[in-house]
């Protein structure tokens, strides 16, 4: 994030990616993606501010094309379209992450 302006003069500390959740102890408030926060314990659902731009930037598996024929590809797409991973998913998640 490049900030220009900093009207409030608010001191912003930069960290580590992994040190982020950690560091709210220590803080008022951390910017971290709700994945790290639902990992550290906390209500991922439970935000300030919400990235609405996050749907435009979905993550996926990549299949090196070399791989693209082979059995267990095709294994694991099969897998992941049922209903009991998609639910299991959900669990895990609760939210923070979309399947498209």
């Amino acid at each position: 994030m490049d900030i220009k302006e900093n009207f409030k003069n608010i001191e912003l500390i930069e960290t580590e990616i992994t040190q982020t959740m950690g560091s709210i102890k220590d803080v008022d408030a951390v910017v971290v993606n709700a994945k790290n926060a639902l990992d550290y314990g906390l209500d991922a659902k439970n935000f300030l501010v919400e990235n609405m731009l996050k749907k435009d930037y979905p993550v996926g598996i990549v299949i090196d094309d070399n791989s693209k024929d082979e059995k267990w590809v095709k294994d694991a797409i099969d897998i992941t379209q049922t209903k009991e991973f998609k639910d299991k998913f959900d669990e895990i998640y609760k939210g923070t992450l979309v399947l498209y």
